[in-house]
C-alpha cells in the first residue's frame, strides 16, 4: 500500500515511518509543507492509497510559541485539514487516518470510564483545541464524501523502558510502538463505500491498558488493537 505520512520528525512521526516502511511504500510531505495550499496537497496525494496525518502542526514548528504559532495551528487544523481532505477525495484516496489526542479528556476525573461516545472537553489550550476542531472537519467530509476516516485519539507517548522506578503511573500513557501498531491496523480499515456516514467516520481511543483504566478500549479491539506495553512494572509498585 502507498501511504502518505504528513510528517516524520515528531516522536510519533519517526516511529510511524519506521513501522510502516517495513510493509508499505511510505512518502512524507516536505518539512515546510503548507497544508492550506491546494495545488501542493493535490500533487502530494496523487497515487496514494492511504493518508496518515500525525496531527503535528507543520507550520507552527518553525514559529515556536505565541500567537503566530497558535494561529498557524488553528489554520492548519481547520483550513489545512479541509484542503488536504478535499485533495484526497478528489484523488480517490479511500483511507484517511488522523491521530488526535486523549488530552480532550484530561480535565475529566480519573474515576470515570470514558468511551468514544463521551463528549470531549478540549478546553482552550490550542494544541488540544486544534485537534478537536480538526476532528470536526474530518467528520463533515465523511458525511458528504466516499472516504473512510479513522480518528485515533492517542494517549501520552512514553516508552515503557524509559519510565523510572517510582514514577507516578499515568492512565493516559501510550508506548509509541503501540501507537504505530494501531495506525498500522487502521490503514487497512476501508468503509468508504458504506451508505451510512457514521460507518465511514469512526473514533478509537488508543492507550495502554492499566489495571483500573480510565479509557475503555472495546472499540479499538475491533481493529485488532491490543497494547503490548502496559507499564506493568510501574503499576505493580502500587504508586497511585
Amino acid at each position: 500500500m502507498r501511504i502518505l505520512l504528513t510528517e516524520d520528525s515528531s516522536p510519533l512521526g519517526v516511529e510511524l515511518l519506521k513501522s510502516l516502511a517495513d510493509t508499505h511504500q511510505v512518502h512524507t510531505l516536505p518539512a515546510d509543507a503548507d497544508l492550506t495550499l491546494g495545488d501542493v496537497m493535490w500533487n502530494a496525494v496523487r497515487g496514494t492509497d492511504a493518508i496518515v496525518h500525525t496531527g503535528a502542526c507543520l507550520r507552527s514548528v518553525s514559529l515556536g510559541t505565541g500567537y503566530d504559532a497558535e494561529r498557524a495551528a488553528l489554520e492548519e487544523a481547520t483550513q489545512g485539514m479541509s484542503v488536504l481532505l478535499d485533495a484526497a477525495t478528489q484523488a480517490n484516496v479511500r483511507r484517511f487516518i488522523y491521530c488526535s489526542t486523549l488530552e480532550l479528556f484530561s480535565a475529566t476525573p480519573d474515576d470515570r470510564y470514558i468511551s468514544e461516545h463521551w463528549r470531549p472537553d478540549p478546553g482552550t489550550d490550542m494544541s488540544t483545541l486544534s485537534r478537536h476542531l480538526a476532528e470536526q472537519v474530518t467528520r463533515e467530509f465523511a458525511r458528504e464524501r466516499a472516504v473512510s476516516v479513522t480518528i485515533l485519539r492517542l494517549g501520552r507517548l512514553c516508552r515503557e523502558e524509559d519510565v523510572s522506578a517510582g514514577t507516578r503511573p499515568d492512565l493516559m500513557w501510550l508506548d509509541p510502538r503501540d501507537a504505530a501498531a494501531a495506525v498500522e491496523q487502521a490503514v487497512h480499515r476501508d468503509t468508504s463505500q458504506e451508505l451510512n456516514w457514521q460507518s465511514r467516520w469512526t473514533v478509537y481511543h488508543i492507550c495502554a491498558r492499566p489495571p483500573h483504566p480510565k479509557f475503555l478500549l472495546d472499540g479499538s479491539r475491533g481493529i485488532g488493537f491490543d497494547p503490548v506495553h502496559n507499564f506493568a512494572t510501574c503499576w505493580a509498585q502500587g504508586v497511585a
